[in-house]
C-alpha cells in the first residue's frame, strides 16, 4: 500500500521552507512518495570503523558480539518532491556525545541527478557525489552496483535472499560534520575518509548535526538472512570503493538484508544538537 500525496504525512505545515541551493531552489521536508529500498548490515572491526569517522567523539556502537555496524543501502526513488533519482550510501552506525540516540554516520551517499547532490551537500552537509546506484531485484535475486560517471564501479552486490519475514518502517537518525562555508564539497583523506569542507580551506565553525528520515507507516520490509551474498570491490580507485577496503567488506556478506518495495518517507531539517534547527 501507497499513501497518496495528500495523505496527512506529507501534507504542508509550517515547518515548510525553500532553500536555495547551486542546482535550483529545494523545499523541505523532502518528500519520498515512491521507491524501492534495499539495506544490508555487516560486522566490521570496530578499529577499521574508527579510520572513515572524523570525529574521535563519534564511537562505532557495536553489537553482541563487539563489532561494529555498517550499513550499505541503496534507494531508487520513483517519484519524490525533487524528482526521480537513485541513491546508496556507506554508513556506520555511531553515538555521539549529547545525542541521544545513535545513529547512521554517512561516510558516502552518491546520487544520480545534481538537485538531489547539491541538496545534500549544501542542506544536510552529507558528503554527495553524482553516480548511478543500480537496484534490480528479481524474486529472492539481488544485483546491486554503484557506477561512477566514468563507466567504472565502486561496488557491487549480488547473491539469493534467504526466506523472510516482515518488519515495520523504522526512522533512520543519521549525523553529519556541519560546516559553515560558501565552497564546501567531498574533501577525502586517508584510508577514503571523506568529509564536507570547503574546497579552498576557509572553514566557518564545524559542528555536528543529525537529520531524521521518517518512512511512512504503511512501509513493510521483508527480512533475510544475508548468507547469500557477496559485496565487492569495484574496479575504480574512488574514495568509496577506498571506504569498502578500509572497512574489509570486500568479499563479505551480510548480516541480513532488508527490501522495501514500498518505501515512502520525508526528510525534514537539519538540526544542531537536540532542538536547534540550522536548515
Amino acid at each position: 500500500m501507497l499513501l497518496d500525496k495528500t495523505a496527512p504525512f506529507f501534507m504542508l505545515d509550517k515547518t515548510d521552507k525553500t532553500v536555495q541551493t547551486k542546482a535550483g531552489p529545494c523545499t523541505l521536508p523532502i518528500r519520498y512518495f515512491s521507491a524501492c529500498n534495499v539495506m544490508m548490515f555487516f560486522a566490521v572491526d570496530q578499529d577499521r570503523a574508527r579510520l572513515l569517522l572524523p570525529n574521535r567523539q563519534f564511537e562505532p556502537l557495536p553489537n553482541e558480539q563487539g563489532k561494529a555496524l555498517a550499513l550499505v543501502g541503496f534507494w531508487d526513488y520513483y517519484d519524490t518532491s525533487i524528482g526521480p533519482y537513485n541513491e546508496s550510501t556507506i554508513s556506520l552506525m555511531v553515538t555521539y556525545p549529547g545525542f541521544d540516540l545513535p545513529g547512521c554516520y554517512v561516510c558516502s551517499l552518491p546520487v544520480s541527478t545534481e538537485i538531489a547532490c547539491e541538496a545534500g551537500l549544501e542542506i544536510f552537509r552529507y558528503p554527495k557525489f553524482v553516480a548511478d546506484s543500480r537496484v534490480v531485484l528479481e524474486g529472492q535475486q539481488v544485483d546491486l552496483s554503484v557506477v561512477l560517471q566514468d563507466g567504472t564501479t565502486a561496488l557491487s552486490v549480488t547473491g539469493t535472499r534467504g526466506d523472510s519475514f516482515y518488519s515495520p518502517p523504522m526512522a533512520i537518525n543519521t549525523y553529519a560534520e556541519y560546516v559553515e562555508a560558501a565552497d564546501i564539497g567531498p574533501v577525502v583523506q586517508e584510508h577514503g575518509m571523506a568529509t564536507v569542507r570547503s574546497r579552498s580551506g576557509k572553514n566557518g565553525s564545524i559542528g555536528v548535526s543529525h537529520t531524521t528520515v521518517n518512512a511512512a507507516p504503511t512501509v513493510v520490509y521483508c527480512v533475510s538472512s544475508g548468507a547469500d551474498l557477496v559485496l565487492r570491490a569495484g574496479n575504480s580507485d574512488h574514495f568509496m570503493k577506498q571506504q569498502v577496503q578500509t572497512l574489509g567488506l570486500d568479499g563479505k556478506s551480510p548480516i541480513s538484508i532488508f527490501v522495501s518495495r514500498n518505501f515512502q518517507s520525508v526528510l525534514g531539517v537539519t538540526y544542531e544538537g537536540a532542538n536547534k534547527a540550522v536548515r
